[in-house]
């Protein structure tokens, strides 16, 4: 549950909980049995910080996030998510992989992908000839999946693979995805100020801008497959 959810229940450290299955599927708390809760239970405070990085917290809605772009927990996530079947797709990349890698200094940043070579994948525990040059292969057929994938792929909050299949429709490619003011962004079919907001924003921050420049530098393709392709 998010810290909003926790405090409206007013669930406590050691409080004793009756638990169900929200849609016969996700455990919830539905109630906390307060006839056992002990005199000094404590109530949950947010973190103030982040326990990866100890980076400031910040709260948007409900929802609490570490505000440090450099945060080694959200590397590891950022590039699981990357690779993945509905993003880039990128076959034999695994969480245990992406782990090796992080903690080898080989991969600091998505785009760092784009220069393993089977030389510097062979160290990796499990990783013989053929399995690192397969895996290089794979990584290089990713360059080409086009703008929807790569949108879908880095991460930005609420841009998913529909909203991503969105933008590339509207936009050619990125160049005119930056061109684009917020007040246009908001136009798109779905979205809205929120949205258009968080995705301007996050393209055109330091981390952004340099994002891009070093997908199009590892020779990611930035062009879109939907421009002008009717849903």
């Amino acid at each position: 549950h998010n810290i909003e959810e926790i405090h409206r229940k007013d669930i406590r450290i050691g409080d004793s909980v009756v638990v169900e299955k929200a849609g016969e599927i996700i455990p919830q708390v539905v109630a906390v049995k307060m006839e056992a809760r002990s005199q000094d239970a404590v109530p949950i405070a947010p973190p103030a910080s982040c326990p990866s990085c100890e980076g400031a917290v910040v709260q948007e809605g409900p929802k609490l996030y570490c505000s440090n772009p450099d945060c080694p927990a959200q590397l590891r996530e950022r590039l699981t998510w990357f690779v993945g079947r509905d993003q880039m797709d990128i076959d034999g990349l695994g969480e245990k992989i992406v782990d090796q890698l992080v903690d080898a200094g080989l991969v600091a940043h998505v785009a760092d992908l784009y220069s393993l070579t089977v030389e510097s994948l062979l160290p990796l525990e499990g990783m013989g000839d053929k399995s690192a040059a397969s895996l290089v292969a794979a990584i290089d057929a990713s360059r080409d999946r086009g703008l929807d994938r790569v949108l879908a792929a880095v991460g930005i909050r609420q841009v998913g693979r529909s909203a991503a299949r969105t933008l590339a429709r509207a936009y050619p490619d990125m160049d005119a995805l930056l061109d684009a003011s917020i007040e246009e962004l908001e136009e798109l079919p779905d979205f809205g100020a929120i949205t258009a907001g968080l995705l301007h924003e996050a393209l055109h921050s330091e981390h952004g801008i340099e994002l891009v420049h070093r997908l199009r530098d590892a020779g990611v393709r930035l062009t879109s497959d939907l421009h002008g392709v009717d849903e």
